[in-house]
């Protein structure tokens, strides 16, 4: 490419970009310019555009289905309701039969699942709906669902094991410092070229993660450029090995690196780290597609696909929640349900981090009975005026067109 001259055109159509760089030749005649020449490049892929009109779509009638059908599927449904009301009950749900199991069932009947015949199927499935909705691997806009965020609410969840639990001893919580240390990698180099960050383009984003971090007050930013394994190991090490990442896409390929090992992601993937990747639409590259596939493949890792600065800080606000559950503990009170994964302590602290306490037999019953009743009435009072005196500070709820606005 010649400098000062470049051109993008947006198709899928090869015949409409071979017209657009025909244009190329064109390039050294005299009086040419980088506008001119950009000028005619837009008329040119312009004029392969489909001539105004009027268009017609192919007949694709759709059949109605039938009222008493509608009313009689229902009748002829079944389905399985796990973990509420007594197993083996049968109960009417407009016509349709729900079944209720406990999960001892669906655990005994998961021990002798064929994984790979599962995997199958399941790979099997997603290409049937790729077929069905025309989704294509460039065209993956992966939903924000907060896995990081979901972590936390998983911790939660957790409480549907079967946990029996004795007298539950367990190691003094950890003296937790101040701030949690998120490491923020602009992943490429901000040149300015096409489909990527300029330095300009830095600087609202440096100025938001600085406000963040303010906003916040428990979040420590360690900031830096890479590109390469080596420069993303040493950015890595100095945030320390309990950081999370924010990932801002900055160049075209700056996240993968064109699929190479010896880039951003997979360097961060390698070292088990959660990352969230904030993209900016259009100018961030082509990475984003890449989340989605990451995801399936078992990495912990969300997108913030916009334009909207603000979305930096939920993302870390989202990212603190990993390094400050380490740090925490929770009392789990038995009997729970669930599956080994959610109530076995070692597999917990494993997957969040988070320690499990559990609460010995008859252990609460005997702290309720020794509770001050004066002393209790008194605490939850001073909880309630709180909660007025705050609720008086945020003032009335705004009206909804202000929300909507």
């Amino acid at each position: 490419m010649l400098k000062g001259f470049g051109v993008a055109a947006a198709t899928t159509r090869l015949s409409d970009l071979v017209a657009v760089v025909r244009q190329f030749a064109n390039v050294c005649k005299p009086g040419v310019t980088p506008i001119s020449f950009a000028r005619q490049c837009e008329r040119v892929y312009r004029g392969t555009y489909a001539a105004p009109g009027r268009t017609e779509s192919a007949d694709d009638p759709v059949v109605m289905t039938d009222v008493s059908e509608c009313v009689k599927r229902p009748r002829e449904a079944r389905f399985l309701i796990v973990g509420r009301g007594k197993a083996g009950q049968e109960q009417d749900f407009l016509g349709a039969k729900g079944y209720y199991i406990d999960f001892s069932e669906i655990q005994a009947f998961y021990e002798k699942v064929d994984r790979d015949q599962a995997l199958d199927l399941l790979s099997a499935a997603r290409q049937q709906r790729d077929r069905c909705t025309g989704r294509q691997l460039m065209c993956m806009h992966c939903t924000r669902r907060q896995l990081i965020g979901a972590g936390a609410v998983g911790g939660m969840a957790l409480a549907a094991g079967h946990w029996s639990a004795a007298s539950g001893t367990s190691s003094p919580p950890p003296a937790p410092n101040s701030k949690v240390r998120i490491c923020v990698v602009i992943a490429g180099k901000p040149e300015g070229r096409s489909w990527g960050l300029s330095e300009s383009d830095l600087v609202p984003i440096m100025k938001r993660l600085a406000q963040a971090e303010k906003n916040l007050g428990n979040v420590e930013f360690v900031i830096g450029q890479a590109s390469t394994t080596e420069q993303t190991v040493q950015l890595l090490d100095e945030a320390g090995p309990d950081a999370p990442v924010l990932a801002v896409s900055a160049d075209i390929f700056g996240l993968s690196n064109f699929n190479n090992s010896n880039a951003v992601m997979p360097t961060i993937f390698r070292q088990g780290r959660p990352v969230a990747v904030f993209h900016m639409p259009i100018i961030g590259g082509h990475d984003w597609c890449l989340v989605n596939p990451w995801r399936e493949e078992g990495h912990r890792i969300t997108l913030f696909n916009t334009s909207d600065y603000d979305e930096l800080e939920r993302a870390a606000s989202l990212l603190r929640v990993i390094p400050l559950l380490r740090r925490s503990r929770v009392l789990v009170s038995p009997p729970f349900k669930g599956t080994p994964k959610s109530y076995t302590p070692e597999k917990v602290k494993q997957r969040l981090g988070v320690e499990m306490v559990a609460i010995a037999d008859g252990r609460y019953d005997e702290v309720m009975a020794n509770v001050d009743e004066r002393a209790a009435k008194a605490e939850a009072k001073r909880w309630l005026n709180e909660a007025k005196n705050h609720l008086h500070q945020i003032g009335p709820p705004r009206h909804s067109a202000d929300v909507h606005r």
